[in-house]
């Protein structure tokens, strides 16, 4: 069967066209994919950063009721007030690298 010159150069460029297609559904897949980890990785900071707020409370309360018991038992002075903020501000740090390095992983 025999194509006109015409009928040649559609058909080439519907080929084109759809080999075109094709390419731009194989780059949005890939940006898909790549903004799917994305959303993971901010996911699993926010879990982390949610993690790191319910850990630093509980030490506090820990501290508290720690210092509460020294007041009690006449020790008070072995848990100085300036200890708690910065170790509560240490951990935080610690914790803080911690769930940026997993959220980068």
């Amino acid at each position: 069967m025999n194509l006109t010159r015409s009928q040649q150069a559609f058909a080439i460029g519907q080929r084109s066209f759809n080999s075109e297609l094709d390419n731009q559904d194989v780059v949005l897949a890939q940006e898909k994919r790549k903004l799917k980890r994305k959303q993971r990785l901010f996911e699993a900071r926010y879990r982390a950063l949610s993690i790191t707020a319910e850990t630093q409370s509980s030490l506090s309360a820990a501290y508290d009721a720690l210092a509460s018991l020294a007041t009690i038992a006449g020790i008070e002075d072995r848990f100085p007030k300036s200890w708690r903020g910065e170790e509560v501000k240490r951990l935080a740090q610690v914790l803080d690298a911690q769930s940026s390095r997993a959220s980068t992983a």
